[in-house]
């Protein structure tokens, strides 16, 4: 998502869907979507949803940010 600041600033809302557990090199983390989507003058808003590993702990979910 980098580079998308300017994108960003012209919309109203973004799902993101976020990994929590490792899964990927390299990929992106929790923290660092905030920081990208608030610098595109978009807020935290909550889960819209959260998917659970057996165990309870949540593998990913979906951020929803808004203006």
């Amino acid at each position: 998502m980098l580079g998308a600041e300017a994108t960003l600033r012209q919309v109203g809302a973004l799902i993101a869907e976020v990994n929590i557990d490792a899964m990927f090199d390299g990929q992106a983390e929790f923290l660092g979507l905030c920081q990208l989507a608030y610098a595109g003058g978009l807020r935290y808003a909550g889960n819209y949803a959260q998917h659970p590993a057996k165990d309870g702990h949540v593998v990913f979910l979906d951020a929803m940010f808004v203006r």
